[in-house]
């Protein structure tokens, strides 16, 4: 994939926030490391080619956005109930204009290595995503 694609799956998301599920594995993966690169300032191929992928989450949203306070909370919930879930970073769109432009109405967004989930998502849905996800 390359950023013309990953443009493409922006403006896709932009109108259908389900867009991504249609990803083949490595697909995807490449996108998420598209999309941290564009945080982090790392190389995406470094981040793609690692031997151990990133299982850290990610909540994507801005500084000002209750329903992102909200799915903060969410994020907080889910780890006393799972205290080895990953470690969840939150990340500010405003940072990039691009990504405010494609991702703004969608926020937050949480990205796992596995999925992308716009909100509205719930505890359960969060929990749906972990790892090794049964009941203790």
């Amino acid at each position: 994939m390359n950023n013309i694609n990953f443009i493409k799956y922006l403006q896709k998301l932009t109108n259908d926030r389900f867009a991504l599920i249609c990803l083949a594995h490595n697909e995807y993966r490449t996108f998420h490391a598209l999309l941290l690169a564009t945080f982090t300032g790392l190389d995406s191929q470094q981040i793609i080619h690692t031997s151990n992928p990133t299982t850290d989450w990610y909540l994507l949203g801005t500084d000002g956005c209750h329903l992102c306070h909200t799915s903060h909370a969410l994020l907080t919930q889910a780890r006393a109930i799972h205290p080895r879930m990953p470690a969840v970073h939150v990340l500010d769109l405003a940072d990039s204009e691009e990504l405010i432009d494609h991702l703004g109405t969608l926020i937050p967004i949480l990205l796992t290595p596995t999925r992308l989930l716009c909100y509205p998502f719930g505890i359960m849905d969060i929990v749906h995503l972990l790892p090794n996800n049964h009941h203790r």
